[in-house]
């Protein structure tokens, strides 16, 4: 190993293509985490991604993955709005289902419900929506959904709060 990697975690996002490792090839893992990310990986990838991640941890070592669903009511009604990620992320949860192929068992799955208001939603626009007109017509629209779901909850837009539902399973390389 050489002296700049001990006692050192780097932490990077890196780009995966099929002639890529993952920066830490040094180290065995003993957790490797992905938040809201594997849905983001080419479905082309996926499996690669997970193959990877089994390959830097040691054994019985853990991966642990927060995954995004997509449901009619939720914060999703907002989201779908600028992509419509349903798909990509079922695709991602048969990838999760598939690790034990590979050697990782599921050990837990739960489903997490976090609280997001319209301001969260306007936050996350104003960073991955670079253009501005865009951003308004998504704005609108958002706008339109939220008061509309306030209402039916007898509440104001400002004190409505979406739940943004999440799957978290626990794979762990056997």
């Amino acid at each position: 190993m050489p002296p700049a990697a001990r006692g050192t975690l780097f932490v990077k996002t890196v780009p995966l293509d099929p002639l890529q490792k993952l920066f830490i090839i040094f180290i065995v893992l003993h957790i490797v985490i992905f938040f809201a990310s594997l849905h983001h990986v080419p479905e082309a990838m996926m499996m690669q991604a997970i193959k990877e991640t089994h390959r830097v941890l040691k054994k019985g070592g853990a991966v642990i993955f927060l995954e995004p669903i997509g449901k009619k009511g939720s914060y999703f009604e907002l989201i779908r709005l600028v992509e419509d990620e349903r798909e990509i992320q079922k695709l991602a949860f048969d990838a999760i289902k598939n690790a034990s192929s590979i050697g990782l068992e599921n050990k837990k799955e739960e489903i997490l419900y976090l609280e997001r208001s319209y301001d969260n939603y306007l936050n996350i626009l104003n960073v991955f929506v670079d253009d501005e007109k865009e951003r308004k017509e998504y704005t609108v629209q958002a706008k339109k959904v939220a008061t509309q779901l306030a209402k039916d909850a007898n509440l104001s837009i400002e004190d409505y709060r979406f739940k943004s539902i999440a799957r978290v399973n626990v794979l762990q390389k056997t």
